[in-house]
């Protein structure tokens, strides 16, 4: 399977934010707390951001994974100063 591109990523962080807010608009923390439902829905949406962010900075993870910057010189190496 391909990788998929950076703006489908951005795409399900968007819409799951979005799905976030829908969800919470005009609920208090005591509606949160007292309903499992609200609280699950919450928690996957956050579960779909957390794992498009670690798809879509998965190739910066092995740039610098690449990248010894375990010395000053090499840090100013990896930085461009």
């Amino acid at each position: 399977m391909p990788p998929r591109d950076l703006r489908a990523y951005l795409f399900d962080i968007a819409e799951a934010c979005r799905l976030v807010d829908e969800f919470t608009r005009g609920k208090s923390a005591d509606d949160y707390a007292g309903d499992p439902l609200l609280r699950s829905g919450v928690e996957r949406q956050l579960e779909i951001v957390g794992e498009a962010l670690s798809q879509a900075l998965r190739p910066l993870r092995r740039e610098f994974a690449a990248m010894s910057v375990s010395s000053p010189l090499n840090l100013a190496r990896a930085t461009g100063e």
